[in-house]
């Protein structure tokens, strides 16, 4: 047991002991991550129910919530947190989506949710942060755009862009292109739908569908060829910024 920085209550870390588990070059060993406890631990913590209640791990806001909190210094902690992480930021947002962000899409995604004063709302955090972000951005357009990952989600992606896109497909080093002698369409890759339900132990978790849809500016209209939902990680992010 240790404390959670945000309720400093009892936690239970996960994965912390299963190194032996998972051999070096064949299978990647899981972060530790802490999940709260809700009882005592005699002679080492208390459990204090009001700061669970009131913790941003355990009472998550909804993403659709649109106030703002006009709160400087936390305000000011998400900056720096994105200015001294960039590069962890990029990490995350490429794994999250599978899509292999070049450095200057990137810097254009950071411009735009910083223009819009995007850390402003009142659901955005450090432990959501890269979620939050491309949640922010509503449409992303990925075209000319790689893909990064082979994994289940990575593999829907390309799947549905060689079956199911009648614009794009994907080259021979996994680049999204428009196929020959197309009109102007956008692909656009997009979280939406953020849910907070209970688990399998009563704890609240936080899911969000990926959605990916060709859209033509000119008309207006808008295809969706592929969504999925994924599950929230509010710790692994946290706990590697600097």
């Amino acid at each position: 047991m240790q404390y959670v920085l945000p309720a400093r209550n009892p936690i239970t870390i996960v994965n912390l002991y299963n190194y032996n588990r998972y051999e070096i070059g064949k299978r990647k060993k899981p972060r530790a991550f802490g999940k709260h406890h809700l009882k005592s631990i005699p002679g080492l913590a208390t459990y204090d129910e009001t700061a669970y209640k009131n913790c941003l791990l355990s009472n998550p806001k909804s993403f659709s919530i649109v106030t703002r909190r006009r709160n400087k210094n936390a305000n000011n902690e998400l900056i720096e947190i994105m200015d001294n992480n960039k590069e962890l930021l990029l990490k995350y947002i490429r794994e999250i989506t599978c899509i292999y962000f070049s450095n200057k899409k990137f810097e254009y995604l950071l411009s735009e949710f910083i223009n819009m004063e995007g850390y402003d709302y009142e659901f955005i955090n450090k432990f959501n942060l890269p979620y939050a972000f491309l949640y922010q951005q509503r449409k992303i357009n990925i075209f000319g755009q790689k893909f990064s990952f082979n994994n289940d989600h990575g593999i829907k992606l390309q799947n549905a862009i060689k079956n199911h896109s009648q614009y794009y497909e994907i080259t021979n080093n996994n680049q999204i292109s428009v196929k020959p002698n197309m009109p102007f369409v956008e692909l656009s890759l997009a979280l939406f739908n953020h849910r907070i339900v209970k688990d399998s132990n009563n704890q609240k978790k936080q899911t969000v569908d990926i959605i990916l849809s060709e859209d033509v500016i000119k008309s207006g209209k808008s295809t969706e060829i592929l969504k999925y939902t994924i599950d929230i990680d509010t710790i692994s992010f946290s706990s590697e910024i600097k």
